[in-house]
C-alpha cells in the first residue's frame, strides 16, 4: 500500500482494498462559443471540429499541473456527462466539447472526482508508461484547496 494514494482514495498497486476516492478537482466554464463543423481549435489549430457544437473555455492548463501528457484528449465531467478536451491544453486553459447540451458560464467542470453518477480517476488520466501518482502530483501546489468533512456513510470506522 503507498500511503499518499491511500490518503486520495487510489492505490493502482493494490485494487479492491475499497478505498473512497477523495480529491475532487474542479473549475468553472469561462466562456463558449459555438463552432461551425470544421473550425480548428487549440495551438495551431490541432482540432477540427467534426459537426456544429459548443466549445466550452475552462480556466485551467499546463501551468496548473494539467500536463498535455495526461490531459490532451482526456474526457471531464460537465453537467453529469464526460465530454472530451479538444486540442492542445494551453498554459492557463483548456477547452472542451460540450456538445448541445445545455451549458452556461460558470457551470462546475469535475477533471477529478465525482458529478451525477460520473466519475473520472487518477488512474484514468495517466498517459501510458506513466503513473497515477503523477496526475496528483504534478497539480500546482497553490491551487485553491477546500476541505470537506466526511459523509455518515463514508466516516472512518
Amino acid at each position: 500500500m503507498r500511503i499518499g494514494g491511500g490518503l486520495h482514495g487510489f492505490d493502482p498497486g493494490a485494487p479492491g482494498h475499497g478505498l473512497l476516492p477523495v480529491l475532487t478537482l474542479a473549475t468553472r466554464v469561462a466562456g463558449l462559443r459555438r463552432a461551425q463543423r470544421g473550425d480548428r481549435v487549440g495551438y495551431g489549430g490541432t482540432h477540427a471540429v467534426a459537426a456544429d457544437t459548443t466549445l466550452a473555455l475552462l480556466p485551467c492548463g499546463y501551468a496548473d499541473g494539467l500536463s498535455r501528457a495526461h490531459w490532451d484528449g482526456a474526457h471531464v465531467l460537465l453537467g453529469g456527462r464526460l465530454v472530451p478536451v479538444v486540442g492542445h491544453v494551453s498554459m492557463n486553459q483548456m477547452v472542451v466539447d460540450a456538445g448541445d447540451a445545455a451549458v452556461a458560464l460558470g457551470d462546475e467542470v469535475v477533471l477529478l472526482g465525482v458529478q451525477g453518477d460520473q466519475r473520472v480517476r487518477p488512474e484514468q488520466r495517466a498517459a501510458p508508461g506513466c503513473s497515477a501518482y503523477e496526475v496528483t502530483a504534478l497539480l500546482r501546489p497553490d491551487l485553491p484547496r477546500r476541505h470537506h468533512g466526511l459523509p455518515a456513510a463514508a466516516a472512518i470506522r
